[in-house]
C-alpha cells in the first residue's frame, strides 16, 4: 500500500471515530492499518472488527448506538480496502503493475547511499530512511506491556459481563473456601494493635454497562458507624459487593463479612452453625484435637515440641475468650428471636426468613474488621429490631449498613454516607442530623445562588449601560473583570422523586365498549337484565354494586364474552384489551404448574427474568435476580417463584392471579371481588395501585372502604336495570339516601293534596252551587301524576339462636405445635383459653396460619405437640371461606338442610332459611345455579341450625351484598355464645369483636393497640401528602 493511502485511512477512520476517546481512536488506527498491511503481503485474513474494535469500544463506555455505527462504517471501509490489494494482487500475477506516480531513479538512488552510510556508523534512523523527519518514540517492550494490559482488561470485562447475567449469585458465596478466599488471615490475633481504617480514592465502579461511582472517595474509620443510604438502583448494594469481594483494594488484615442473604440449611444445629461461623477458633480446636492426638505416638523430644504448640493454642484460645463462645452465640440468637428450643433445630427446618435471621447472628458472632450488612431489619421483627440497634450500639470495630428504616439508622448511625451522581458524601451524626444539615446546606446554595445571580444582573446592567461611555468605560471595564472572577455557582442538584408509573394504554378511538338495550336469563322464567345499556369510556373508574343475585358477574361476562345476551347489543373495539379478575381465581391457575411457568404458559415469548420482575412488582424489594430478597407483605418471595402454586395460600394464589390479569397491560381491567382472601396489607397495597391505575377500570366488589378508595363512579345494578351515580361509594350512598328522602316526601306531600282534594269532590260534588268547582278539583286530581313510594328492596336478617350455658373450660389450646411438614412449623407453642363471651378477630399475613388454627380449634386437624381441649357438650359452628365445599350443589336449598339435618318439616326448613334471605322460589333451586352470595347465605342457615356454643367465621364477608353483612352483624351482636373471626373487612370486625389477636411468624399474640384501624397503620403507615 502507499503512503498516501495510509494517510487517507487513518484520516477516515479518524473521523468515524470522533466522537471517542483519542488514545483508543489511535491505537484503533493503527491495528486496522497493521491489519490491512498484514492483509497485503500474506492475503490472510481475520476479524478485526469483533475481535478486537468492538470490545475496544464497549469498553469506552460510549452509548451502543455510536458503537455500533462506528462499527459498520469501519466494517465498509475495510471491506472496500481488501477489495482494492484483491484487484492490486491480481494485477500483479498478470505482471502488469500501474505505478502510482512516476519512478525517478536519481532520487532513490540518493537515498539508497545516505543509508548505506548510516549503516555504515551504526546509526540506523528507519523513519529517516523511509523518507519521514519524526523519530521513532515507541517502546517495543511497553507496547508489548499495554497489549497485554489490555487483553487482561478484557478478559476481566468478559468474566463480570458473565457474572452479572447470571440470573441469581453463586451460592458458594457463603462457603468456607469463598469466605477463606476473601479474608485469607485467619488468626486476627496477630493484627491487633493495626490501623484499620479503610481509605479508597480516586476509584470507579460500574455494573452491567452502568456506571455506579466515578473517581469516589471513601474513609471509613476503625470503630465508627457508617449508614448507607441513596435511592433504589443508584448501586448500594454494588458498592458492598465490590467491598465484600476485595474488588476494591481493602488491606488483606483487614476481615471483611457482608450479609446479603439467608444461609444454606444442613443438618448443623442453629447453635453450631453459629458457633462453626468463627473459623479462627475452629482451625484451634482441630490443631487442639490434632495436637493431643499425636502426644501419645511421638518420643520425649517430638512431645515437647507438640506441647508447646498445645500451649500455644491454649493461649490463643483463651485470649479469644474460647469458653465463653457458646453462651455469646445463645446471647445473640435469643436477641434475634430464636427460642432456647430452637438452638438445637436443624438448620434446613427454618424457613427463609429465619435462614436469614442466622446468617446474621453468624455475622455478629465472628466479628469482623468490617460487617456490611443490606438491610438487615427487613426480616426481622419489631423486638428483634430493637435488640439489633442495642447490640450495634456497641459494636467495637467498622460497620457499613444500607437501610431504609430512618429510626434504626438514627439508632445505630454515627456517620452518613449519600450515594448520589457517582459519588458519595459524608456527614457526621445520625440520620436525622444529616437530613437537617443537607436541608440547611441546600437552602444556603439555594440563597448563595440568587445573590449572585441579582448581583451578575446588576453588573451586567451596568456593563450595557456604560461599555461605550468614554467617561464611565474604565468603570465598565472593572465591572467586566469582576463579573469575569465570579466562581460559576449552580443550584443544588434535586434527585428524581419516587413514583408509580404505568405504561400508558395505546389510544384507542371510542367507543371502547358499550352494551345497548341488551337481555339477559339464564332461563326465560327468570331474566336477570332488561333493557341495559351502559358505555365505558377511556379511563373510567366504575364500581358496580348491588344484592347477591343481581347479576353483577353476569355482566361482567357478558362485557368480556363469555356470555351472549339473549338479546340486544355488546360492542368491543377489535383493539381493546380486557384482562378479567374472577371471584373464583383458584379456576385460572394450573394447580401443577409454578408461578413462573404459570405465567410462561399464559403469556409466552418473554424471558424469565422479565416474569419474575412482574412478580416482584407485588412486594419484591432489592437486586431482583441477583441475590435472594427477604419476603415483605404483600409479595412474593424469589423462592416463591419455583413453588407450585398449589402450595400457596388462598391469599397467594390470589396474588398470582392479580399479577396474570395485569401482565398483559391491559385497557380495561375487570375486577370481581378482588379483596377475597386478602390480609390487610395486600388490600392496602391494591388501593395504592389501583389509584394510579392510568386505564380502565370496573369492579364489583362489597368492601366499602376499599370502593370509597377507588371508584370515581357507581353503577348500582337492582331491579334488571342499571342506575349509575357520580362520585364514590359514600357519594353514592349519600346521594341515594338524599334521593330517598325526597321521594318519601314528595310522595307525602301529594298524598296529602290528593286527601284535601278528595275531601273537597265528596263534600260539595252533588252540590249545586259548588258543583263547578267539584268539577275542576276532579280535573285536578286526574291530571296530578301517580307517585309511588321510593322501592325498597328486601330487608335480610341473620338470626343465629341462644347459645345454651355450658360451664368453663369451654376450649382452649396449651402449647401447641403444628407444621405440615417438620421443616415447615406453622405454630409454635400457641396457648389461648376461650371463653363463652369471647369475640376475638384474628388477622395476619396470608400463609401465617391463621385458617390452620381455627381447625386445630374445630377437631379437623390434630397438633403434632400440645393438647386442644374441647368441652364434651361444646358445639361449634365452622364457616369455611371455601363454603361452597360444605354444600351438595345438586340438592335446593331445603333439600341440604333436610340431607344435613334431618327431623324438621320442609315448613321449617323453609322458614329458617328466609330468615337468611333464601325465600320464595330461591329455596326451591338447585344451590349450582345460586350466585356466591345466596351460597353463602344457605351456609350460614346451616349454622344456626346447630345451635352452636361457639361460631367459628373464616373471611364471612366474602361473596356477601352490604346488605347481607349489615344482617350478620345485627344477628352476630345478638348471639349470646363465642365468637372467632377470621377477616380483612376492618368495619365488620369493629362491629362485632371486643379482642384481636395477630397471627404472625408462628406465634398468637394479643394485640395492645386500638382497634383494627391501629393495626393497620402499624402495618401500613399512611401515605404522606
Amino acid at each position: 500500500m502507499a503512503i498516501i493511502e495510509h494517510q487517507l485511512i487513518e484520516n477516515k477512520l479518524t473521523s468515524i471515530l470522533s466522537n471517542f476517546e483519542e488514545p483508543v481512536s489511535e491505537y484503533i488506527c493503527g491495528c486496522i492499518i497493521d491489519s490491512l498491511s498484514t492483509f497485503e503481503e500474506t492475503n490472510e485474513d481475520n476479524d478485526i472488527i469483533g475481535e478486537l474494535v468492538l470490545p475496544l469500544l464497549e469498553e469506552s463506555g460510549e452509548k451502543s448506538a455510536d458503537i455500533n455505527t462506528a462499527c459498520e462504517l469501519i466494517t465498509q471501509l475495510v471491506i472496500e480496502q481488501k477489495d482494492n490489494i484483491k484487484k492490486s494482487n491480481s494485477q500483479r500475477k498478470d505482471g502488469l503493475l500501474k505505478l502510482d506516480a512516476p519512478l525517478r531513479m536519481n532520487q532513490d538512488q540518493a537515498k539508497t547511499s545516505l543509508t548505506s552510510k548510516i549503516l555504515q556508523v551504526q546509526r540506523v534512523d528507519l523513519n529517516h530512511a523511509k523518507g519521514r523527519n519524526a523519530v521513532s518514540q515507541v517502546d517495543t517492550k511497553k507496547l508489548r506491556k499495554a497489549e497485554a494490559k489490555i487483553a487482561a482488561k478484557l478478559e476481566k470485562r468478559q468474566l463480570k459481563a458473565d457474572y452479572e447475567a447470571s440470573k441469581l449469585i453463586d451460592e458458594d458465596e457463603n462457603t468456607d473456601e469463598f469466605l477463606m478466599k476473601v479474608n485469607p488471615i485467619l488468626d486476627y490475633t496477630e493484627t491487633k494493635g493495626k490501623i484499620k481504617d479503610v481509605y479508597l480514592e480516586n476509584f470507579d465502579i460500574s455494573f452491567g454497562g452502568k456506571r455506579i461511582l466515578t473517581n469516589a472517595e471513601l474513609k471509613l474509620t476503625f470503630g465508627r458507624r457508617y449508614g448507607l443510604i441513596g435511592r433504589n438502583g443508584v448501586g448500594k448494594s454494588t458498592l458492598l459487593k465490590n467491598l465484600s469481594r476485595r474488588e476494591l483494594p481493602v488491606p488483606t488484615f483487614i476481615s471483611i463479612l457482608h450479609v446479603e442473604q439467608e444461609m444454606a440449611g444442613d443438618d448443623t444445629s442453629a447453635i453450631k452453625s453459629v458457633l462453626k461461623a468463627d473459623y479462627f477458633r475452629e482451625m484451634l480446636l482441630k490443631e487442639e484435637v490434632s495436637n493431643v492426638g499425636e502426644v501419645s505416638n511421638e518420643n520425649e523430644l517430638a512431645k515437647n515440641e507438640i506441647g508447646e504448640k498445645l500451649n500455644e493454642v491454649h493461649r490463643k484460645l483463651q485470649e479469644i475468650e474460647s469458653d465463653k463462645a457458646e453462651s455469646k452465640a445463645g446471647e445473640i440468637l435469643n436477641g434475634l428471636g430464636f427460642s432456647t428450643a430452637d438452638f438445637l433445630k436443624t438448620t434446613k427446618s427454618f424457613s427463609g426468613g429465619w435462614r436469614m435471621r442466622l446468617s446474621l447472628a453468624r455475622a455478629l458472632f465472628c466479628k469482623p474488621d468490617l460487617l456490611l450488612l443490606d438491610e438487615p431489619t427487613n426480616m426481622l421483627d419489631i423486638p428483634a429490631v430493637v435488640w439489633l440497634e442495642r447490640y450495634l450500639r456497641t459494636w467495637p470495630n467498622s460497620l457499613l449498613v444500607v437501610s431504609h428504616d430512618r429510626a434504626f439508622l438514627d439508632a445505630v448511625a454515627t456517620d452518613i454516607i449519600h450515594q448520589h451522581s457517582e459519588r458519595l458524601d459524608t456527614y457526621k451524626g445520625n440520620f436525622s442530623t444529616y437530613w437537617a444539615t443537607i436541608d440547611e446546606k441546600r437552602k444556603n446554595q439555594i440563597r448563595e445562588y440568587e445573590s449572585q445571580m441579582k448581583m451578575r444582573q446588576h453588573l451586567q446592567d451596568f456593563i450595557d449601560k456604560w461599555r461605550y461611555n468614554a467617561k464611565r468605560a474604565p468603570q465598565a471595564q472593572s465591572k467586566i473583570k469582576i463579573l469575569e472572577k465570579l466562581p460559576v455557582l449552580e443550584l443544588p442538584e434535586t434527585e428524581k422523586t419516587v413514583s408509580f408509573t404505568f405504561p400508558q394504554a395505546e389510544y384507542i378511538p371510542p367507543p371502547l365498549l358499550y352494551m345497548d338495550e341488551v337481555h339477559f336469563g339464564y332461563t326465560k322464567e327468570r331474566p336477570i337484565l332488561s333493557n341495559v345499556s351502559i358505555n365505558l369510556e377511556a379511563s373510567t373508574r366504575v364500581a358496580v354494586v348491588g344484592p347477591n343475585g343481581a347479576g353483577k358477574t353476569t355482566m361482567l361476562k357478558l362485557l368480556i364474552g363469555s356470555l351472549d345476551p339473549s338479546k340486544g347489543l355488546v360492542h368491543r373495539h377489535g383493539r381493546l384489551k380486557i384482562a378479567y379478575f374472577s371471584q373464583h381465581h383458584v379456576d385460572q391457575l394450573d394447580l401443577k404448574l409454578t408461578a413462573v411457568g404459570h405465567m410462561t404458559k399464559m403469556y409466552p415469548g418473554k424471558s424469565e427474568e422479565e416474569y419474575r420482575r412482574h412478580l416482584g412488582s407485588f412486594g419484591i424489594s432489592g437486586m431482583v435476580a441477583l441475590q435472594k430478597i427477604a419476603t415483605l407483605s404483600g409479595g412474593f418471595s424469589t423462592a416463591d417463584f419455583l413453588k407450585t402454586t398449589k402450595s400457596f395460600s388462598g391469599g397467594w394464589r390470589m396474588r398470582l392471579s392479580l399479577a396474570r390479569a395485569l401482565f398483559c397491560k391491559p385497557d380495561l381491567l375487570l375486577l370481581d371481588e378482588p379483596t377475597n382472601m386478602l390480609d390487610i396489607p395486600a388490600v392496602v397495597w391494591l388501593e395504592r395501585y389501583l389509584r394510579t391505575w392510568p386505564n380502565s377500570l370496573l369492579v364489583v366488589s362489597h368492601d366499602r372502604a376499599f370502593l370509597d378508595a377507588v371508584a370515581t363512579d357507581i353503577i348500582h345494578q337492582h331491579s334488571e336495570r342499571l342506575d349509575t351515580y357520580k362520585g364514590n361509594f359514600s357519594t353514592y350512598w349519600a346521594t341515594i339516601d338524599e334521593k330517598r328522602k325526597n321521594q318519601i316526601r314528595e310522595y307525602e306531600s301529594q298524598m296529602k293534596m290528593r286527601q284535601h282534594l278528595q275531601d273537597f269532590i265528596d263534600k260539595w260534588r252533588y252540590n249545586a252551587k259548588r258543583a263547578p268547582q267539584a268539577q275542576s278539583k276532579i280535573k285536578i286530581l286526574e291530571k296530578l301524576p301517580v307517585l309511588e313510594l321510593p322501592e325498597t328492596e328486601k330487608t335480610v336478617s341473620f338470626t343465629f339462636p341462644q347459645a345454651e350455658y355450658i360451664p368453663p373450660p369451654l376450649l382452649y389450646m396449651d402449647e401447641v405445635h403444628f407444621g405440615y411438614t417438620k421443616e415447615r412449623p406453622i405454630l409454635s407453642n400457641v396457648s389461648i383459653n376461650l371463653e363463652a363471651s369471647t369475640r376475638v378477630a384474628v388477622v395476619g399475613p396470608n400463609g401465617a396460619g391463621k385458617t390452620t388454627m381455627l381447625k386445630l380449634l374445630i377437631g379437623s386437624l390434630e397438633p403434632s405437640k400440645g393438647l386442644v381441649h374441647r368441652h364434651g357438650r361444646l358445639k361449634i359452628a365452622y364457616f369455611s371461606q371455601h363454603h361452597v365445599d360444605q354444600l351438595d350443589l345438586k340438592l335446593t336449598a331445603v333439600g341440604h338442610m333436610t340431607k344435613m339435618y334431618p327431623g324438621k318439616s320442609e315448613e321449617e326448613y323453609r322458614r329458617h332459611l328466609g330468615s337468611f334471605g333464601i325465600s320464595g322460589m330461591v329455596a326451591l333451586q338447585k344451590i349450582a345455579t345460586l350466585s356466591g352470595g345466596q351460597k353463602s347465605r344457605v351456609a350460614f342457615s346451616c349454622l344456626a341450625v346447630q345451635l352452636p356454643h361457639f361460631i367459628i367465621l373464616d373471611e364471612p364477608t366474602n361473596h356477601l351484598d352490604m346488605e347481607s353483612i349489615d344482617a350478620l352483624t345485627e344477628g352476630l351482636k345478638k348471639f349470646n355464645g363465642g365468637l372467632i373471626l377470621v377477616s380483612h373487612d376492618e368495619r365488620f370486625i369493629n362491629s362485632v369483636c371486643t379482642e384481636l389477636w395477630v397471627c404472625s411468624d408462628g406465634k398468637l399474640t394479643q394485640f395492645k393497640g386500638n382497634g383494627i384501624k391501629e393495626y393497620r397503620d402499624s402495618i401500613c403507615p399512611p401515605l404522606e401528602d
